[in-house]
């Protein structure tokens, strides 16, 4: 095994090391989303979901003996994540300005998931498959910077008559 494929399989341990720990959380916490959904922990599901989508392209990169049931458990995760964001999407309490970008990064991730699940085990990744991907997941960091973004400017602090400028020119 080369050292490329053993850092591979230590960041794809990683990944799921730090899932469990999130879902652990998230168990002991409640799994629904509900009015009280703040912006972190909606960027922290698509921050999630993006990384397990990165230990998805770690395992497709390895060679075919020790792809097979780690790509599937990536797989498997990633899916779970992309489900927990679609969810959100769908909270009426999330201000207007937000919820196109949310939904468009759940569109996006779920994109990803049919495009990773369709994934034939017996072919290898490919450049320009890969580089689909990552195009793609480029499009959900940038839906999650909208989202942000949209949270911000609908936030009571945006409002300028509620903060004023501190200096006037």
């Amino acid at each position: 095994m080369t050292a490329t494929q053993v850092a591979l399989i230590v960041l794809v341990v990683v990944a799921f090391v730090v899932g469990w720990f999130a879902r652990g959380r998230r168990d002991r916490h409640g799994t629904t989303a509900s009015a009280s959904q703040s912006v972190a922990e909606i960027d922290a599901a698509i921050a999630r979901a993006l990384t397990s989508f990165q230990a998805v392209l770690a395992t497709l990169q390895l060679d075919d003996a020790a792809r097979s049931s780690l790509a599937a458990r990536a797989i498997r995760a990633f899916q779970q994540r992309c489900a927990v964001v679609s969810k959100l999407a769908a909270d009426p309490d999330v201000p207007a300005g937000a919820q196109e970008a949310l939904r468009r990064a759940s569109a996006e991730l779920e994109r990803l998931a049919e495009e990773v699940s369709a994934h034939d085990e017996e072919t290898s990744l490919g450049p320009e498959r890969e580089r689909r991907l990552l195009s793609v997941e480029r499009r959900v960091a940038s839906a999650r910077s909208a989202f942000l973004l949209g949270m911000t400017a609908d936030s009571p602090a945006a409002d300028s008559s509620v903060n004023p400028p501190i200096c006037h020119v």
